[in-house]
C-alpha cells in the first residue's frame, strides 16, 4: 500500500514538472482503440526512462504507426512509446489505419492495479477482449458521467453504453466492470459481448471507477453510493438512446478483480434485479451469501496460481454458498493467476444457458421471449455436474464422479465449455 502511494506521488511530481508519463490522458488527435492485454507505460524525463506503470486490458490508446516489430502507440502529447501486435486486435487497427476519427475520451493515470490495497501488486486485466469500433449509437449519446460520488470515495465515475440495433424492446443490461481503477468502457466494443448482448437482447454498459487516495471503499461499496450511481447510469443511458420505458431492468453482471468486488456488493444489495453474474479472480469470491443471493446463477472463475490468500477466501465463500443450496459454479483453473485467461468461452456459455432458463429462448425474429416478465428460479438439483478434480463431467442422473465435490452447471453446453477450460483445450 505504501508503495502504491509512493508510486501515484512520484507520478504526480513528474507530470507537474513537465516530464512524460505515457498512461496519462490520451492524444485525441488520433484515432483510440482498446488493449487486450496490460502493457507497461515508459515515464520519460530528460529523454530517459525512468520508470514505468502498468496500463490495464481495456484500457485506450492513440494508434501513431504500424511497424514490422510491432505498433506505435501513445497516451499523451509526448514521443510514443512501443507495444507488441498481440496487445491490439487486428480489426481495431485496419479501422483504425483506414479512418483515422478521433475520440476525445480520456482515462486517468492508472498505477499497478489490484483488488485490495493492502496486498495488491497485480494488474486488473480484462478477458482478453476483440473490439470493434463500429459504434451502433450517437458516440455523444453513449456516455454518462456521474461525477464524483463522495461517499464511495470515487473521483470518477464513468459510463459507457451499446445497444444492438433493430431491437427495440431489450430484455435487460449488462454491466462490465473492470479491476481497481479500471476503464471498463472499452469493453463495450468487445464483439464476443456484442454478439451475446444481440442475441439475448440486452444492452451492454461497462464502468470506469477511479479512486484516487481511496479504491478500497468503493468496490466493497458500504454505503451502496456504487449501486445506486449503477442503477442510475442505466437508466440515464437508456433514455439517452431512445429506450425510455426501460425502467429498472434485470441486469447481468461482469466483474473482473475488483470489478467482481463491485459486483458481488451490488448482488447482495439488489438480488432482485440480477438475472446472473460472472465473478473473474475476485479475491473474494462471491462475498458474503444469502439466501437471495444464492439464488442467482454465478461462475466463479478462480486461478489456482493467484494469491494464496485470494483463492482460499474466494474458495471459502464458494462452498459457504454450495452448502446455502447455491446456484453456483466453480472453475478452479490449475494454469491461471489473476490475469483475465482464456475463461470467455465459458462465461458466454454460462450467460446463455441461464438467461435461456431464467427467460426462456429468444423467438427467431420477433422482440421479445418466450417467458413472462417474472424470471424463472433455477435449482442445482437440476443440469450437470462437473468433478472438480477429474474435471468429468455428466448430467445429474448419469454422474459418475465425486457428488459431494463437484459443482453444478447449468447444461451439457456449459459443462464441455467447462471441461474444455480446465484442461487447456
Amino acid at each position: 500500500m505504501k508503495n502504491t502511494f509512493v508510486l501515484v506521488a512520484v507520478l504526480t511530481l513528474l507530470l507537474g514538472s513537465g516530464l512524460t508519463a505515457y498512461g496519462g490522458p490520451t492524444n485525441t488527435g488520433l484515432h483510440e482503440v482498446p488493449l487486450l492485454k496490460q502493457v507497461d507505460v515508459p515515464i520519460i524525463a530528460d529523454g530517459k526512462q525512468i520508470g514505468s506503470m502498468k496500463l490495464a486490458p481495456g484500457s485506450l490508446v492513440s494508434v501513431v504507426s504500424v511497424q514490422a516489430d510491432g505498433i506505435m502507440v501513445t497516451r499523451g502529447e509526448g514521443t510514443p512509446f512501443k507495444v507488441s501486435k498481440d496487445v491490439i486486435a487486428p480489426d481495431a487497427l485496419t479501422s483504425t489505419l483506414a479512418t483515422p476519427t478521433p475520440q476525445p475520451v480520456a482515462i486517468p493515470v492508472q498505477a499497478t492495479p489490484s483488488p485490495t490495497p493492502p496486498s495488491s501488486n497485480q494488474a486488473a486485466n480484462t478477458a482478453s477482449p476483440t473490439p470493434t469500433n463500429k459504434p451502433a449509437i450517437d458516440p455523444k449519446l453513449a456516455e454518462w458521467d456521474a461525477g464524483p460520488i463522495k461517499g464511495a470515495l470515487l473521483d470518477i465515475a464513468r459510463f459507457r453504453w451499446w445497444a444492438p440495433s433493430g431491437i427495440k424492446n431489450l430484455r435487460g443490461v449488462m454491466v462490465l466492470i473492470p479491476g481497481r481503477n479500471g476503464d471498463g468502457r472499452g469493453l463495450t466494443g468487445d464483439k464476443n459481448w456484442q454478439q451475446f448482448a444481440t442475441d439475448m437482447q440486452l444492452a451492454l454498459v461497462g464502468c470506469n471507477f477511479y479512486g484516487e487516495k481511496d479504491h478500497f471503499t468503493y468496490q466493497h461499496d458500504p454505503t451502496g453510493d456504487v449501486a445506486k450511481a449503477i442503477n442510475e447510469a442505466v437508466e440515464k443511458l437508456a433514455i439517452q438512446n431512445g429506450y425510455t420505458d426501460l425502467k429498472s431492468p434485470a441486469l447481468v453482471f461482469w466483474g473482473h478483480s475488483a470489478g467482481s468486488i463491485v459486483s458481488q456488493a451490488y448482488l447482495k444489495r439488489y438480488p432482485e434485479r440480477v438475472l446472473a453474474a460472472v465473478n473473474l479472480k475476485g479475491p473474494v469470491g462471491p462475498g458474503e451469501t444469502t439466501p437471495a443471493k444464492n439464488a442467482i446463477p454465478y461462475l466463479i472463475v478462480v486461478g489456482a496460481k493467484d494469491k494464496p490468500d485470494w483463492v482460499k477466501g474466494a474458495l471459502a465463500n464458494y462452498e459457504t454458498g454450495k452448502k446455502g443450496g447455491a446456484v453456483w459454479t466453480l472453475a478452479l483453473s490449475p494454469n491461471e493467476g489473476h490475469e483475465g485467461g482464456k475463461s470467455q468461452p465459458l462465461m458466454l456459455a454460462f450467460l446463455r444457458s441461464v438467461l435461456n432458463q431464467r427467460l426462456g429462448p429468444v423467438i427467431s425474429n420477433q422482440n421479445s421471449f418466450a417467458s413472462s416478465s417474472s424470471p424463472k428460479r433455477l435449482s442445482n438439483s437440476e443440469g450437470w455436474l462437473g468433478d472438480t478434480s477429474t474435471y468429468d463431467i455428466g448430467a445429474q442422473s448419469n454422474f459418475h464422479g465425486t457428488r459431494s465435490t463437484a459443482t453444478w452447471l447449468p447444461d451439457e453446453t456449459t459443462a464441455k465449455e467447462w471441461q474444455a477450460f480446465l484442461r487447456g483445450n
